[in-house]
């Protein structure tokens, strides 16, 4: 996984720094990178402890400047003119001092006579620049034209480049050994030989990087296309390890049609290999390439939409709902018009699933069936299979339970006919698991679980062993089984490699560490999601971290605060009809006043009691009343949609409620309603619970 990693992208740091403290066998990393670079903040590499040392590669001191010079001219005996000048004008950069003697020796300047070094003229006259870049090019002004020729076909390739590619590519094959062979010598080149043929190296980037930059972009371009056309006739069998360098290379060449196919290929790849910050990249170049040639006849409607299609799955992996909305609105008239029935559908399949991460489900649900009406008027398995995994999301979420199973089951039938993508096969599995959670089954969202961590390690995939510990983390939170929950959570976020499956589960870690009493450790992960979410577009994730941070706002004792967070939210949700998320929240006010109920009598500190005061006046008197009004719409809600698990959280919450109230014949009838439901749905957590409140009012 380390040759994903790119330097400026957060996400390949924190799995670097994730890397470096799960490690436990012995393993060495050396990472070379610029000052102006920081491979970890501060706070991360407080967090890999001894494990992490940051070495600063000063400036040779002078005497070490001294002992190079004497290396590089093998003697001690160095004329003093040259001593001067390069402790005055080198200081202490290596390549520069390795430069500046090539460049004295190359005009003559330093020759070697009787195993002795002199100078024949005074150095500052036939050194000219003195930067490094002038040096180079001064070194590469002398050099025969044809030799040059070669090193600036060279320096297009790479700064590594295999002498094949460069046999079919310069314009001087017959004598290009001969000039490879005297760059080397020149110290311009060195040649490394590996199993693949013989491949040259620049000596260093910045030689290739001011060889380069001599070439006329007419020039470049010209060579960037034989590049390209030489790989694809070199290599036809081996294109996927060359998709990223075929796409660099017909970028700058004169073939978009092929810098356009193989950005996309080099996309799917980064995709694959969970680099989707990478793969952003290359379908963003595509797209825009796409874009710029939009008009030149290259390109078609159909081959847009398709583009399009491919990259919706990464803004799905980075959990990048508001750009992907974006960019698919922009396109849906013209997708409207299409004729191709199968991309049109693939298409609203992604717009369906970007609007049920912006927590419309309502609108994610009709654009779905739309897809899906496509798919089985032209009988295709992808879209149908493809709409069967994402359709019961908002199927969940609207109380569509049946109707969501349906299209679960459907998709893993269609996923047998396209093994190569498993996405279809996992998707139906944990959107499953998900309508079981809303439904409150436990023991079948662990089975469900269970078979996501069996295919992904048959499959190697890890997506699939992040659903299937997420998943076996939300069979305990629907048993109650918090402590089991936060586990399973933080297994999934230490197996995921995308953003937004990262974000899932520290979702699912705060809401269990809420549950669990545990207000302290549940900030942190809730207020990471929600700067994802806000950033993002991403409202499936941010109004749910927002409710549970009210929650905590509440605990401490931001009563108005939080009760604020916790409607702003169930409004959302009962204007989306979301009524499995509208009963949630209804939960959690419920358990709110019902806290505050059982409190009333305790002693509260006088900055609690200001900062609430108007709240409090309103709603101390009547909060067994708001308890008992929350806790009733979820039995209503959930009945009308099967959500056995809150309808029986929910006579729990009574139970308690009417306890405290001294009603204890009513807390007993809840009580009983409550542990027959946790019986027959395997809550055993919260069976537990509502046992041992018998007892005490058996007592």
């Amino acid at each position: 996984c380390l040759e994903d990693l790119h330097w400026a992208d957060p996400s390949s740091m924190e799995l670097l720094r994730r890397i470096f403290l799960e490690i436990n066998f012995s393993v060495l990393f050396i990472c070379v990178y610029r000052p102006s670079i920081r491979l970890f903040t501060s706070q991360q590499a407080k967090q890999l402890g001894d494990s992490y040392h940051e070495v600063r590669l000063q400036d040779l001191s002078p005497s070490d400047t001294q002992t190079m010079l004497e290396s590089l001219l093998g003697t001690g005996d160095i004329p003093e003119a040259l001593r001067h000048f390069i402790q005055d004008r080198v200081a202490g950069n290596p390549f520069y001092l390795e430069e500046a003697i090539n460049s004295l020796i190359d005009t003559e300047t330093l020759v070697k006579e009787n195993d002795q070094w002199r100078l024949t003229r005074p150095i500052s006259s036939s050194i000219g620049s003195h930067s490094i870049n002038g040096m180079i090019s001064a070194r590469l002004d002398r050099l025969d034209k044809r030799a040059k020729r070669v090193l600036q076909e060279a320096s297009v390739i790479g700064r590594s480049f295999p002498r094949e590619i460069l046999k079919k590519v310069t314009e001087h094959k017959e004598a290009v050994q001969d000039f490879l062979d005297e760059l080397v010598s020149l110290d311009l080149l060195r040649v490394r030989p590996d199993l693949q043929g013989t491949t040259y190296d620049f000596k260093h980037a910045i030689i290739q990087e001011v060889v380069y930059d001599g070439l006329l972009k007419i020039e470049s371009q010209d060579v960037h296309q034989r590049i390209g056309d030489a790989i694809e006739a070199l290599y036809p069998g081996r294109l996927a390890e060359f998709f990223e360098t075929l796409a660099f290379h017909y970028e700058r060449g004169k073939s978009q049609r092929k810098a356009v196919d193989y950005l996309i290929q080099s996309g799917k790849k980064s995709s694959k290999r969970y680099s989707v910050e990478e793969a952003h990249q290359y379908y963003r170049k595509a797209f825009h390439t796409f874009m710029q040639e939009i008009d030149s006849g290259i390109f078609d409607q159909v081959s847009l939409v398709r583009l399009l299609n491919t990259w919706s799955p990464v803004f799905y992996f980075r959990g990048s709902f508001e750009e992907l909305e974006a960019l698919l609105m922009e396109h849906l008239d013209l997708v409207r018009s299409l004729k191709d029935k199968e991309e049109r559908g693939m298409f609203y399949v992604w717009l369906g699933m970007c609007l049920w991460g912006r927590a419309r489900f309502e609108e994610s649900y009709a654009y779905l069936h739309r897809a899906l009406k496509l798919g089985e008027e032209i009988g295709s398995k992808r879209v149908i299979g493809y709409v069967g995994a994402w359709l019961p999301w908002p199927c969940a979420e609207l109380g569509l339970f049946d109707e969501a199973l349906v299209h679960a089951e459907r998709a893993r039938d269609m996923a047998a006919h396209f093994e190569a993508d498993d996405y279809p096969y996992y998707q139906s599995l944990d959107s499953s698991a998900f309508v079981h959670f809303a439904a409150g089954r436990p023991a079948k969202i662990h089975e469900l679980g269970q078979a996501l961590l069996e295919y992904g390690e048959k499959r190697s995939s890890i997506r699939a062993i992040t659903w299937g510990y997420f998943v076996k983390g939300w069979g305990s939170m629907a048993a109650g089984d918090f402590p089991s929950a936060i586990s399973f959570n933080e297994q999934a976020i230490r197996s995921s490699r995308d953003p937004f499956y990262t974000q899932f589960p520290k979702l699912s870690l705060g809401m269990s560490y809420v549950s669990n009493q545990e207000f302290d450790k549940a900030e942190e992960p809730l207020r990471d999601v929600l700067n994802h979410a806000q950033k993002h577009g991403s409202e499936i994730l941010g109004l749910a971290a927002e409710a549970f941070l009210g929650a905590i706002a509440i605990q401490s004792g931001d009563f108005s605060g939080g009760v604020a967070l916790l409607e702003r939210a169930g409004a959302h949700f009962r204007q989306n009809k979301a009524r499995w998320r509208t009963a949630f929240i209804d939960l959690i006010l419920g358990e709110v006043y019902l806290n505050l109920y059982q409190k009333r009598k305790s002693p509260i500190s006088l900055s609690v009691l200001f900062r609430n005061l108007p709240f409090l006046v309103k709603n101390l008197p009547r909060a067994a009343r708001q308890a008992e009004h929350h806790f009733r719409r979820v039995i209503e809600t959930a009945e009308s949609i099967d959500a056995v698990g809150f309808q029986g959280q929910a006579h729990l919450g009574l139970a308690k409620l009417h306890t405290a109230r001294r009603q204890y014949a009513r807390a007993d009838q809840c009580l009983q309603t409550a542990v027959h439901i946790f019986e027959t749905c395997a809550a055993d957590a919260y069976l537990e619970q509502a046992r041992q409140l018998q007892r005490e009012l058996e007592t």
